[in-house]
Parts: C-alpha cells; structure tokens; sequence
C-alpha cells in the first residue's frame, strides 16, 4: 500500500548523499519515487559531491527505480532556481523537496547552512509543491518542519523514518 503512495512522485533530496539523507533518498527510490539525489557543497566537507551524488543514484538504482545526481552549492545564489528546473527537465515536476540537516558533529557550520538553503528551497518551490525537513540534530518539536494539517507529508516522512527499508523489486 505505502508503495503506490510514492510511485512515479519527484523528490528532491537535499543532502542525501550521506548519512541520514543517504537512507531517505534509497527508501524514496526503494518506495517507486523518481530521486534527484542533491550533494551540497559545504565548507570543511572533502567529498567531491558531484561524484558521491552519483555513486549513490548508481547504488540505488534498478530495474524500475530512477534517481539522478545533482549538486547544489549554497554560495550560489541562483543554483536553487537553476536545479528545480534541471530536475524537472529531467525527472518531471517536483513533488516534495526533502531537506536533510546533518547533525552538528564539529562544527555548527554545515547544519547551519543547510538550514538557511532549506528556506530558500521552500520559498523557491513551485505551489503545491511539499518542502519536508528532516533535522536529527534538533530535538524535540521542531525536528520535522511539516504542516500539522498536511497528513500526506507526515505519512511520507513516518514511512521514511520508523518505516523499513522495503524488499527489492
């Protein structure tokens, strides 16, 4: 049933080269989302995102299953306007941008960033477009940045973060 909740949707996944955004882009992807799996550019990270995007989408991919690499740097300031329009010459429209704030493990630098590019993602989506942020590293109520009202992101973000990984296709 949670399949078809997701087949054939665009998600962007900010973030989702490692980590936490890694797990949420494959169980997106696992679940029949068509992926754009976004490396952002970040100060004191040494990964080349371009080729961890990659890497990643070509992991996750099988029969069936779309996700295509992307990389974002938030120094930019139109490379926000600039992916939304890649990903929908490639993928189709955006469905949901899902934002994914690494934890604060050295420095505060890297969450911060990612929260300030996913404010400006969110005012940058197109309308009826769902922006979701996945923040570990917060606790409490502020975690998930949803809407109480918007039932479809928290079953979306529910199955992505207490759901299993689903079996192979």
């Amino acid at each position: 049933m949670e399949q078809r909740l997701l087949e054939g949707l665009v998600f962007l996944v900010v973030d989702g080269t490692t980590g936490p955004g890694r797990t949420m882009a494959v169980r997106l992807c696992a679940h029949g989302a068509r992926v754009a799996v976004v490396g952002v550019v970040l100060p004191g990270r040494p990964d080349d995102v371009t080729a961890a995007a990659a890497l990643t989408c070509q992991e996750m991919t099988r029969p069936g299953r779309v996700a295509l690499p992307y990389q974002l740097d938030p120094a930019d300031g139109d490379a926000v306007g600039r992916l939304l329009a890649e990903v929908w010459e490639d993928l189709g429209p955006v469905s949901a941008a899902l934002v994914v704030v690494p934890r604060d493990t050295e420095s505060p630098g890297p969450p911060a960033v990612i929260r300030t590019l996913s404010a400006r993602i969110a005012e940058s989506l197109p309308d009826g477009c769902r922006h979701l942020e996945l923040d570990p590293g917060r606790g409490g109520r502020d975690r998930h940045a949803l809407s109480a009202q918007d039932t479809w992101a928290q079953r979306v973000l529910k199955l992505l973060v207490n759901g299993p990984e689903p079996d192979s296709r």
